[in-house]
């Protein structure tokens, strides 16, 4: 008689114990998914600036960022936004982003850490700093369409403070489209 409850107690642990797993597997996907759509959302544009792009868009401009500056902390994205209104024919679109120069708070060139080439051509540079990673496709617009999309420049940590610009250029079939604009982003 004690081999069975032995037996039913084992059972019933097993039981407990697969259970167990099953709400942990699920809770950690959970906090993955909740995580997930949070780093979605925070490149999602809001009605504000949707509203300025819109503004500026319509007053013929052919491409615009409406905040050329962003004040972060290194490991914090600085979150850009572009429109672009297509005045030609159909015709494919894409953005290219690129680190044009380091300014630290003395007004000098900043080097990487890693190598103390110049930021702005170093391999580990702000050029990689970009989400998402340059040429951002903006695929297909027909005239007079307006697309607009957000982008993040994220300083890793241990970044040196200062000032980084980005070039900001939008071809059309390889083509600049409109003028070349430039973003700073002021790691503090």
């Amino acid at each position: 008689m004690l081999n069975k409850k032995g037996i039913e107690l084992s059972i019933n642990f097993m039981v407990m114990l697969i259970l167990a797993l099953v709400v942990f597997g699920f809770g950690v996907k959970f906090v993955a998914d909740l995580f997930t759509q949070a780093e979605e959302i925070r490149l999602q544009l809001d009605k504000n600036t949707e509203a300025q792009i819109e503004a500026l868009l319509d007053r013929g401009d052919r491409f615009v960022i409406p905040i050329q500056t962003r004040d972060t902390e290194a490991g914090s994205v600085a979150l850009f936004a572009l429109g672009v209104l297509n005045i030609d024919a159909t015709n494919t679109f894409e953005a290219v982003i690129d680190c044009t120069a380091g300014i630290d708070l003395k007004d000098l060139p900043i080097k990487d850490p890693a190598n103390q080439q110049p930021i702005e051509t170093s391999a580990s540079g702000c050029d990689t700093w970009l989400i998402p990673k340059s040429p951002i496709l903006l695929g297909s617009i027909v005239k007079n369409e307006k697309k607009k999309v957000s982008f993040g420049i994220l300083p890793p940590k241990g970044t040196p403070r200062g000032i980084y610009l980005f070039k900001v250029v939008i071809l059309e079939a390889g083509t600049q489209y409109g003028d070349i604009k430039q973003v700073r982003v002021r790691v503090n």
